[in-house]
């Protein structure tokens, strides 16, 4: 059956997205702006994504390592909970900082 259904944190596009986390710095200042020029809404099943995307600027200009505790995990799905999150959970709950920009995107 896993031949079929893969798990659900794995998915089609773990390449892609891993190759879209590397490329974080490309986006980064126009991600920075993004939301501060654009007033996106989001109906309630969407809001924890535009809570998400309206927090990174404050994120990406965080001059420290980011933490789950600053992230919401419930919007890291599939193959972007191994790039955000590592294949092993780091002890101290330290995170990449590319992907869960990327995630929002």
């Amino acid at each position: 059956m896993r031949e079929i259904v893969p798990p659900p944190a794995e998915d089609d596009e773990g390449a892609a997205r891993a190759e879209l986390s590397r490329r974080i710095g490309t986006v980064r200042g126009f991600v920075k702006t993004l939301t501060e020029v654009i007033d996106f809404e989001a109906n309630a099943e969407a809001a924890p994504m535009l809570r998400a995307m309206k927090a990174l600027p404050e994120l990406l200009r965080a001059r420290r390592r980011l933490k789950v505790g600053d992230i919401d995990p419930s919007i890291v799905v599939g193959s972007w909970g191994s790039l955000v999150f590592g294949r092993s959970p780091h002890p101290d709950g330290i995170i990449d900082k590319g992907p869960p920009s990327q995630t929002c995107m």
